[in-house]
């Protein structure tokens, strides 16, 4: 198994590094899993998502720095959407998250999502005056996703495993998009799985000084 690299991208930074090690830990986890059981598991594949955006847990919202780490690696191990907010939910219930630790979940989130597909890489560029998207895929694209995809919105460029187009294209909001996006692609298993979801892990309490 090698190592998992960059998961965020350029924007990660501080123990936000810790996430390379989630998909690792799961990969040995699914092995586990096979020899006990005899039936092979869903295959993973890493996702790396290199976004423009500002993401970390920033100290004043976690001052303990053991917290922090906790919590980076409790995202690591996060296998679906629901758990992954779920986490959120706790771990905001008394504090208001800020836009940093906002955008981290969101970003773990399209990448949880894209885990779905057949998407390895996700990425923002700079072309002159504009940013393009480009999107780049484990294996050949599925026409059949092509016309959703264009209904959802217009100005694709195509190559065989990946598309680009301008971030203009995507409207104000384009994470959400990008959501929208990768949702087209998700595979279709032909039959009903098993629920997947467990118990969120419980996040660090913060620390309280004699001061406060």
């Amino acid at each position: 198994i090698r190592g998992t690299g960059n998961i965020l991208g350029n924007q990660q930074h501080g123990h936000v590094a810790a996430l390379g090690l989630g998909l690792y830990t799961r990969l040995l986890a699914q092995e586990i899993a096979e020899l006990k059981t005899g039936a092979a598991m869903p295959s993973l594949h890493d996702v790396t998502i290199d976004l423009p955006l500002s993401v970390g847990i920033p100290q004043d919202f976690e001052p303990d720095e053991r917290n922090r780490l906790r919590i980076y690696q409790d995202l690591a191990n996060m296998v679906s959407v629901g758990e992954l907010w779920h986490y959120h939910d706790q771990l905001t219930k008394e504090r208001v998250a800020p836009p940093s630790l906002e955008s981290l979940f969101k970003l773990l989130e399209l990448k949880l999502l894209a885990q779905k597909t057949d998407i390895t890489n996700i990425q923002l560029v700079r072309l002159g005056p504009n940013e393009r998207l480009i999107v780049r895929f484990l294996r050949p694209i599925d026409v059949a996703k092509l016309k959703p995809l264009f209904e959802l919105v217009e100005g694709w460029q195509l190559a065989p495993d990946q598309l680009k187009i301008d971030k203009s294209a995507l409207g104000k909001d384009w994470v959400a998009m990008l959501k929208k996006i990768i949702g087209v692609f998700e595979k279709d298993s032909g039959h009903p799985e098993k629920s997947t979801e467990k118990k969120a892990p419980a996040v660090p309490k913060k620390k309280t000084t004699s001061s406060e």
